[in-house]
């Protein structure tokens, strides 16, 4: 229950090669989400297969194809890369939490503009993968009923981003950013489910002045 707001997809990881020498076998815990959960059960299959040639990546990238679909993989590979959280991965949202770092390192420096059409594009990379899973069709569809309230606020953590991007586009961002981003960060707030990690509440935090 207390990890009911994360959706545990990303791959297994964090185990060294070796582990077989000293155990007699690994206990994986699945979430109640019975298609989801396949996608890090395959991903455990493999490292069990052949630990010292396991390469976690590799292996969550073959098992998002084979569990959501050629049609749809692209785009549920990158909603879940939103989703990695675990206590043995630092990163919960690396794509994203490194586009935001960019992000205002850029306009630290000045270069708003820039800054802004590369945030822009990587939102609508987002928003077309939400729009894809969310609105069909769908090869998987027991897969995106089981994610549909990640992959919602999925969607709104988008459409933050590319507000943001919008913002720094047009120079507003300094004096409009904690009335026009103050509804998004409430409404990731409320989702109640764990999507982009850390890495966009405090970016939305700090835009706005507010904080936890």
């Amino acid at each position: 229950v207390a990890m009911a707001f994360e959706l545990h997809v990303g791959p297994y990881r964090g185990r060294d090669p070796r582990l077989a020498e000293g155990s007699r076998g690994i206990i994986a815990n699945p979430m109640e989400l019975f298609e989801a959960s396949k996608i890090p059960l395959a991903t455990i299959a493999d490292y069990l297969r052949d630990p010292a040639a396991y390469d976690p990546e590799a292996s969550w990238a073959a098992a998002i194809l084979e569990v959501a679909g050629p049609t749809d993989a692209e785009a549920f590979a990158v909603f879940a890369d939103n989703v990695r959280s675990s206590c043995l991965s630092s990163a919960d949202a690396p794509v994203v939490g490194q586009a935001l770092g960019a992000f205002a390192f850029r306009l630290g420096r000045g270069e708003g503009q820039a800054a802004a059409a590369d945030l822009a594009a990587l939102a609508d990379r987002l928003l077309a993968a939400a729009h894809h899973l969310l609105r069909g069709p769908v090869e998987n569809t027991a897969l995106v009923d089981d994610c549909r309230p990640w992959i919602e606020a999925f969607e709104v953590g988008a459409q933050a981003i590319r507000r943001v991007a919008d913002l720094a586009a047009e120079d507003r961002l300094a004096t409009e950013a904690r009335s026009e981003l103050r509804p998004w960060l409430v409404a990731l707030r409320q989702a109640r489910v764990r999507v982009f990690g850390d890495a966009l509440d405090m970016t939305l935090a700090d835009l706005t002045n507010l904080g936890a």
